[in-house]
């Protein structure tokens, strides 16, 4: 026998679901998927651990999961926290990055217009001095555009 692969039934069109919404073509990377297996394997095997440790002195599953719920809050809140302010240290080094690329370029740039003995405006197109203001302004335009 051969077996048919289901396709995915496209929502009507006045049904819209939110996770379409925020994520249209998103699918679980392999890697995503082990690192779910993994936790979630590791979260058994934990609470497990700790109801055959308690049974004992009769603590139950939800006493642990009482006792732990606050700390787990507060290191997933850290972490998201902490992934947040990366994010935006890095992009204001980026940014200033730009900044400092692009004032790098200016002060090149005024340096060849204003220079005594070839200033920038006399120079006629394929002479060494419009190659470099060529390549430099290139250069800047690439750095900027990504």
């Amino acid at each position: 026998m051969r077996k048919e692969r289901q396709v995915a039934q496209e929502p009507e069109p006045g049904e819209h679901s939110i996770m379409s919404e925020l994520m249209p073509d998103w699918r679980p990377a392999r890697r995503q998927v082990l690192w779910t297996i993994r936790i979630v394997l590791v979260l058994v095997v934990v609470l497990s651990i700790l109801t055959l440790v308690g049974w004992p002195f009769d603590v139950t599953l939800w006493n642990w999961l009482e006792l732990l719920i606050i700390p787990v809050v507060l290191a997933i809140g850290g972490f998201l926290f902490t992934r947040s302010e990366n994010r935006a240290t890095r992009a204001a080094a980026e940014r200033r990055g730009l900044d400092d690329t692009l004032q790098a370029y200016l002060d090149g740039m005024s340096q060849l217009l204003t220079d005594k003995d070839q200033p920038l405006h006399r120079a006629q197109p394929g002479d060494n001095l419009s190659t470099v203001a060529r390549a430099r302004t290139l250069t800047v335009l690439d750095r900027c555009t990504r």
